[in-house]
């Protein structure tokens, strides 16, 4: 008996929920997967993340995939998007975090508060306007 292709099994298992199907398909390409995120992310335990999700994208597009062209470019394009989308995301937040900490300025740098315990702090934070 032949085997199917990946196409074939992504089908299956999108028009009959087949999850013997997706189970082989996993089996067969997860290594794939996780090698391209490996491969540009030289870090393993980000690169498996990435694989799973990549194998969740595929159990959701498996209703709408068309094949166009391989199975594994089709693969590898949705294992690269997640990293850049990762990648950017992880830029973003390390900025924000930046900014924030260089812009934070704590009750303790306050001269308004640097006489007051962390009681009396605190019952003046809640005085505050609630607009702020």
């Amino acid at each position: 008996m032949k085997s199917k292709t990946d196409e074939q099994l992504l089908l299956e298992y999108g028009r009959t929920g087949n999850r013997a199907a997706f189970e082989q398909l996993v089996d067969r390409r997860y290594a794939d997967a996780y090698r391209v995120a490996l491969h540009v992310l030289r870090d393993p335990e980000r690169a498996e993340e990435c694989a799973q999700e990549a194998m969740a994208r595929l159990m959701v597009a498996s209703k709408r995939y068309r094949s166009q062209g391989s199975f594994k470019g089709y693969l590898y394009r949705i294992v690269v998007n997640i990293v850049r989308n990762r990648e950017t995301a992880k830029r973003r937040r390390e900025h924000h975090e930046n900014v924030a900490r260089r812009e934070r300025v704590t009750w303790q740098d306050d001269p308004a508060y640097a006489d007051l315990e962390s009681e009396a702090v605190a019952e003046r934070v809640h005085e505050l306007p609630s607009e702020l």
